[in-house]
């Protein structure tokens, strides 16, 4: 999840062309029609390639233009120019940035291709090696019959386009039927981890990374031993170099094309969370039924929809008013499908998420020694070869830390290093923690690393910088040993338990609110955690 993504880019001052030119409503409202002609939508590609959607609407990718936070960031960026917001928009909606739309626009007024984030289109329609980062690639404009392009040939295509009344697709308007692309280009570069680099490395201004993944993996084991981003994010073991699962390349009028054929696991393996409305993420072929703003007013967590809800409220006294948009049972049961659905997607992507994080970082056994009236514990930690970790945007990095606590034989708690207090804030108490970590000149910790003094210079050197910054994180393939020191008198007569478990979060409460998030989004940020790398261990009391 991307923070404050754009705050130190330049601002760019108007020139006499952009004065002369239409009214913002107007270049929006041409902007959007262009995107939506040009640009499909991964509803409509999920029509033959219905597995590939099915991985793709529960990723990071799918939320890369809904999440709140980077909504909030990107009107942060505002304050630096159009500029800041477009170089945001490069990454996180691809397919508006190409059609001249930004993450201004509110999510009812995006075309379905750019809420998309990076969706079908992002990856399939670039034909040309760029080179570039910061996410300065433009994608190919087109409508439905146009080409993609991918690993694999056209083989099967081809097969499909040469008998289309048998498969149902029109080869143009005037057929009846499916519209299906006319051609698939042969484009090798998208199997290479540099293709991975346009977004995944990106400056802030010259000098200031906001995500350095690309440059981290330039220097790692994995990128010797030729071990791209795709052989871990898109194989069939989460964060491991595995093969392709095997799989159809497509589904056309229920006939399967290429059943043994191995495809790329289009979830995108990575460690990201959402805290969007279950009817908005993950994508859903039917969230179009009702827009973005409808879906916020729908109560999923009254279960509104819900087989036993309606009956009561049939039965009952008929005073809960719902919202106009909700007044339908009809509609209300339409959209609790959908629910029900997208959480199901969502406990399955955790799972991907936990397993992801399992490789990601290696956890030896805990262990520990007395030392007097001390207890020294220890784990050996190793980060897995491919990019540093945790892995994320260089100045809003996933927080990810360890939690060690010592637990009496009665559940109570008599000393903990890496809690959290009531405002969801890890607790400093001999923390040992893997995100970076900023300080102000003065040596106190920076809640918002990101924002800097209003009277600051717009372009700023990492010489310049306001912050100094802690770097904690693995390096791809080193080690780390944690060491906790507590008193031995803490371990009663009856005994007690060490428990470890990792815990990786996508932001801080604090950041969260620096970015003019409210307290219930702060919060739902905060408590957006996946455990991992549990780990237990006895402990006697000292005889």
């Amino acid at each position: 999840m991307t923070l404050l993504a754009a705050i130190l880019f330049f601002a760019s001052p108007q020139s006499d062309a952009e004065a002369q030119s239409p009214s913002p409503a107007a270049a929006a409202a041409h902007a959007r029609l262009y995107t939506e002609k040009n640009f499909p939508a991964s509803q409509d590609c999920a029509v033959c390639h219905q597995r590939q959607f099915e991985q793709w609407r529960g990723s990071a990718h799918a939320q890369a233009s809904l999440s709140p936070m980077f909504q909030l960031a990107a009107r942060v960026a505002a304050h630096q120019g159009l500029e800041a917001v477009q170089r945001c928009s490069g990454c996180h909606l691809p397919a508006g940035r190409s059609g001249g739309l930004t993450a201004l626009l509110s999510l009812d007024e995006l075309p379905r291709s750019a809420r998309d984030g990076v969706g079908c289109v992002a990856c399939h329609r670039v034909g040309e090696a760029f080179g570039r980062v910061n996410g300065e690639r433009q994608l190919i404009p087109g409508g439905m019959f146009s080409a993609v392009f991918g690993p694999h040939d056209g083989a099967a295509l081809h097969e499909v386009l040469g008998e289309a009344q048998k498969y149902g697709v029109a080869r143009s308007d005037a057929e009846p039927g499916r519209k299906v692309h006319l051609e698939t280009v042969v484009f090798a570069p998208i199997r290479e981890s540099d293709f991975c680099a346009s977004c995944h490395q990106a400056e802030l201004s010259p000098g200031v990374l906001h995500a350095d993944v690309w440059s981290s993996h330039l220097r790692s084991p994995a990128r010797k031993q030729g071990v791209s981003c795709q052989d871990c994010h898109m194989g069939s073991e989460p964060g491991r170099p595995s093969l392709r699962p095997l799989g159809a390349s497509a589904m056309v009028d229920a006939r399967i094309l290429n059943p043994s054929r191995r495809c790329s696991d289009h979830s995108f393996q990575s460690a990201g969370t959402s805290v969007l409305h279950p009817g908005i993420y993950p994508a859903h072929r039917n969230s179009e039924l009702f827009t973005p703003a409808e879906w916020q007013l729908f109560d999923w967590r009254s279960e509104w929809g819900g087989a036993e809800f309606e009956a009561d409220f049939e039965a009952g006294p008929k005073t809960l008013k719902f919202p106009l948009e909700w007044r339908s049972a009809r509609q209300r049961i339409d959209a609790a499908t959908v629910v029900a659905a997208n959480l199901k997607a969502r406990a399955a992507a955790r799972l991907c998420r936990q397993a992801l994080l399992e490789n990601g970082l290696k956890v030896g056994r805990l262990e520990f020694q007395r030392a007097g009236e001390v207890l020294r514990v220890g784990i050996e930690v190793r980060a897995h070869e491919g990019h540093s970790f945790p892995a994320g945007a260089y100045l809003s990095a996933p927080e990810t830390w360890a939690d060690l606590v010592l637990i009496g034989a009665d559940g109570s708690c008599l000393w903990r290093s890496g809690g959290l207090d009531p405002q969801g804030r890890i607790e400093a108490e001999q923390l040992q923690a893997f995100h970076p970590e900023y300080f102000e000149a003065n040596g106190a910790l920076a809640s918002a690393p990101m924002l800097r003094p209003s009277d600051a210079p717009a372009a700023l050197s990492a010489a310049q910088a306001p912050l100094l910054k802690l770097d904690r994180r693995l390096a791809p393939g080193c080690s780390r040993r944690l060491s906790w020191t507590l008193p031995a008198k803490l371990i009663p007569a009856g005994g007690a338990t060490l428990l470890f478990r990792m815990r990786s979060r996508p932001t801080s409460p604090q950041l969260a609110a620096a970015a003019g998030a409210d307290a219930d989004l702060a919060a739902r940020v905060a408590s957006e955690i996946d455990d991992f790398a549990r780990r237990e261990l006895r402990l006697e009391a000292q005889p």
